[in-house]
């Protein structure tokens, strides 16, 4: 429940990268931020699934079932945390930097700046 908690918290803060003008740090932030946090909210209620499903399934073929909290945190959700880190490193490593778009926007009588995270689409499909 924790891990969750922590992961909807990851969630909104991101949401606040994307209110602040955007430079190159607090674009790689935004996407760090947000893989941590789809980790942190769907991996605790997939390992939750899946000891709901092991109970059943262990009650139907009357056989012992027992794991640990520990080992279900190392399983669903450290291990795919570990994964996505790397990946995210690797991104971060190897990722060509556009920085940011600077577009003018003409709307209402009104000219607006407007600037905008660049990435490239390959990573973000990865991620």
């Amino acid at each position: 429940m924790y891990v969750l908690s922590v992961g909807l918290l990851f969630a909104s803060f991101t949401l606040s990268l994307t209110v602040s003008v955007p430079w190159h740090l607090s674009c790689s932030a935004g996407i760090w931020i947000f893989a941590i946090a789809c980790v942190l909210i769907i991996c605790p209620l997939l390992a939750k699934t899946w000891s709901i499903y092991r109970v059943f399934d262990a009650a139907e073929n009357l056989s012992i079932w027992n794991w640990s909290n520990k080992k279900l945190f190392l399983v669903f959700i450290a291990a795919p945390l570990a994964v996505f880190s790397i990946l995210l490193i690797c991104w971060s490593l190897f990722e060509v930097s556009k920085d940011t778009d600077t577009n003018l926007t003409f709307d209402d009588s009104q000219l607006y700046l407007v600037e905008q995270c660049n990435y490239d689409p390959a990573w973000l499909i990865l991620a």
